[in-house]
């Protein structure tokens, strides 16, 4: 599950394609697609998803203290699901959480879009 659809989560969704995995649910704030662009039900519905899903990975812009971001990570992590972050407030506003996780949340905190 793809959180985000601008450069980085685009860019991901592009590449896992080509590497033929396809089974993606991709979050938006619009909604929650699959990677034929086909609406599947609407972004609030997120959660549906967790148990089903083997790897999160969170591309969304960073707001704020990373709130909407941690919300999403933790949910996962406490389901035992793997998590790749590039949101950078999340891991800094709320790492003495995370690193708890540290063997199922990696992170990469580089600059990818507006920031």
């Amino acid at each position: 599950m793809i959180f985000g659809a601008g450069n980085i989560g685009s860019t991901l969704a592009a590449r896992l394609h080509k590497e033929h995995i396809t089974d993606i649910c991709i979050v938006r704030s619009s909604g929650i697609f699959d990677m034929q662009g086909n609406k599947i039900t609407e972004q609030q519905d997120w959660k549906s998803f967790v148990t089903d899903t083997d790897v999160a990975f969170i591309c969304i812009p960073t707001v704020e203290k990373g709130d909407q971001a941690f919300e999403y990570e933790m949910e996962f992590l406490n389901h035992g699901k793997p998590v790749i972050s590039c949101e950078k407030a999340s891991i800094a506003y709320h790492w003495d959480e995370l690193k708890k996780y540290k063997d199922i949340f990696k992170y990469n905190a580089s600059v990818g879009g507006r920031t």
